[in-house]
């Protein structure tokens, strides 16, 4: 049901739609999820798309990297896409590259803040532990 949903969200370019149903197959728990984990999930639901959909999707991706709130939706439906193709053909479909630039940039973002918050939690867990010694 979920699959046949996405695919309508992706078809009318309804992109907040679409958001949430990813960020719900990403919030399933392992054993709920109906034909595996969250990425069968996606990897199903991104699985037969045609070029032209290809590029809507990108476009949406690309749209929700730039809020730090949806990067992880976003960031699962990349590896989804790279996991089922190649960069190279990604980046032979026109109007593609156009998704890519701000793609790049804000994950370059997300990733640094990501190695921040990692950095201050072991912090954090340093400090504890020698509190606690």
């Amino acid at each position: 049901h979920g699959l046949r949903v996405a695919a309508l969200a992706l078809r009318l370019e309804q992109p907040y739609r679409l958001l949430g149903i990813v960020k719900t197959i990403l919030e399933l728990p392992e054993d709920e999820s109906r034909g595996g984990g969250a990425e069968q999930q996606l990897d199903a639901a991104l699985a037969e798309l045609r070029e032209d959909q290809l590029v809507t999707l990108l476009r949406f991706v690309a749209s929700w990297n730039t809020n730090a709130h949806h990067s992880r939706a976003a960031q699962a439906v990349l590896q989804s896409l790279f996991r089922r193709h190649h960069p190279r053909y990604l980046c032979d479909i026109s109007d593609v590259a156009k998704s890519v630039e701000p793609l790049v940039s804000y994950t370059e973002r997300h990733a640094a803040r990501v190695s921040q918050l990692m950095r201050q939690a072991a912090f954090v867990d340093f400090t504890w532990e020698s509190m606690h010694a």
